[in-house]
């Protein structure tokens, strides 16, 4: 395992507007929301601290998200579940509208590709799970995703 280096956590100090294109709500409550990259950059793997302009939200202003798309895309992709019980910056995530902006710092992190030859084994809970690079134009690496069961957060 790689360990953290300072240089990982270089663009925390980044903050960013960037704006909705695109909300899909699936089954079970599970969002998808596409915001336009712009000049954003990341390496798949990585994660931002993603905050709502708006003073109306009660407790934690922020949250992280992992990034769900790879740079090569052109947009922000992050996934979540939102239920009325869920905190009150993301039901204003919810209520977003095409066009609205919202800040992102970052993306940032440790978790991401250091070479693409060495075999690698991902264990995922929640929707949070990052693209990673699989399916990217990016790698070399062969890619084979074995799906193990279905693990439920409701966090």
């Amino acid at each position: 395992m790689q360990n953290m280096k300072l240089s990982d956590f270089k663009t925390l100090r980044n903050k960013t507007s960037v704006k909705l294109i695109r909300k899909e709500q699936h089954e079970d409550n599970q969002y998808v929301f596409e915001f336009d990259a712009g000049s954003v950059s990341w390496r798949p793997g990585e994660h931002g601290i993603f905050s709502m302009p708006s003073n109306k939200v009660k407790g934690k202003k922020w949250r992280a998200f992992s990034v769900a798309s790879t740079p090569d895309e052109g947009v922000i992709r992050i996934a979540t579940k939102i239920t009325d019980k869920s905190s009150s910056f993301k039901r204003h995530l919810k209520n977003l509208k095409k066009g609205d902006k919202i800040a992102v710092r970052g993306p940032f992190g440790w978790f991401y590709r250091r070479d693409e030859h060495t075999p690698i084994v991902m264990v995922a809970t929640g929707v949070g799970y990052s693209n990673n690079g699989n399916g990217s134009s990016a790698g070399t690496r062969p890619n084979r995703c074995n799906y193990a069961g279905y693990l439920h957060s409701s966090c």
